[in-house]
């Protein structure tokens, strides 16, 4: 992600642009009041991992796994009707 402010009608970038992104457009927006700033993530994420790893009950690793499955198999039916058009 690149992150810009608008200073005198221009886009002020604050971080470099990757070098893949050379010729390419790019869709630019406000970002939202409610999202978190990188800074506010990336002070999240450190939170989470000082918490340690997620310890599961008995059975739920297992109940995730089967809900995962269940995700993925829908995401592979409709990747197949986008690519084949069926209904």
């Amino acid at each position: 992600m690149v992150l810009a402010r608008v200073k005198n009608g221009q886009l002020e970038l604050l971080n470099p642009i990757p070098e893949e992104w050379e010729g390419c457009e790019v869709d630019v927006k406000l970002s939202s009041a409610d999202e978190p700033s990188t800074e506010e993530l990336l002070k999240r994420i450190e939170a989470l991992h000082a918490m340690g790893p997620t310890e599961f009950e008995p059975g739920e690793w297992e109940e995730f796994q089967r809900e995962w499955k269940l995700l993925e198999d829908k995401d592979r039916e409709n990747m197949r009707r986008i690519m084949y058009g069926d209904p």
